[in-house]
């Protein structure tokens, strides 16, 4: 009697999972979404980007701690570079002559400068910038407490001022007030640090 031989069937090798097409259309979207965002924002910066101003303190002259520091009267004067830069392709960024620029320590005024020269940096990332002078006119005196700060800074070597800048309004807009704080004198690094709305940071 012949016998059927039995046969075994094997399992079917498992095969790779089915490719979803929501899970790849889902990052697509979401990158493209992402990505849409992004060039809005660089977009709005480009074309409404609000301009920098930045101050430097090249000289400064009648705050010799031996000769001038001793009276109660000092008649500073101060050689500022003002610098402006654009951070807008349309429109510009301008050192407007009705600015009010005036240097002062520990929050006593000093001097006042002269208006600046109307100058205007136009396009993404352009710079101008223009020196002026500041006195203090016929002398101005400071309370004992400013005073021997001022002094020990001078013989430390170690003096900065602050540098306000009042900004004329634009159309309804309020003057705007920016501060450089703490700018050391004959160091142009303060060229690189935009001056900051706020009276303290």
């Amino acid at each position: 009697m012949l016998r059927a031989a039995s046969i075994q069937v094997q399992p079917a090798e498992p095969g790779p999972p089915p490719r979803r097409c929501s899970d790849s259309a889902a990052v697509l979207i979401t990158l493209a979404i992402s990505c849409g965002l992004f060039a809005v924002f660089v977009l709005a910066v480009a074309l409404f980007g609000g301009p920098k101003y930045y101050v430097a303190i090249d000289t400064a002259a009648g705050l010799a701690p031996a000769t001038d520091l001793p009276w109660p009267v000092l008649t500073p004067e101060f050689n500022l570079t003002l610098r402006v830069t654009s951070w807008s392709v349309v429109g510009a960024a301008c050192l407007d002559p009705a600015m009010d620029v005036a240097v002062a320590y520990r929050g006593l005024a000093l001097a006042r400068a002269s208006p600046p020269p109307p100058v205007c940096a136009r396009g993404w990332g352009r710079t101008e910038e223009v020196s002026v002078v500041a006195s203090s006119g016929n002398g101005v005196r400071l309370p004992g407490f400013a005073l021997h700060g001022l002094e020990a800074d001078a013989w430390g070597g170690a003096v900065a001022f602050d540098v306000e800048l009042t900004i004329p309004p634009k159309g309804s807009d309020n003057r705007n007030q920016m501060w450089c704080r703490a700018v050391p004198v004959g160091d142009d690094g303060g060229l690189g640090i935009p001056c900051n709305a706020n009276s303290e940071y």
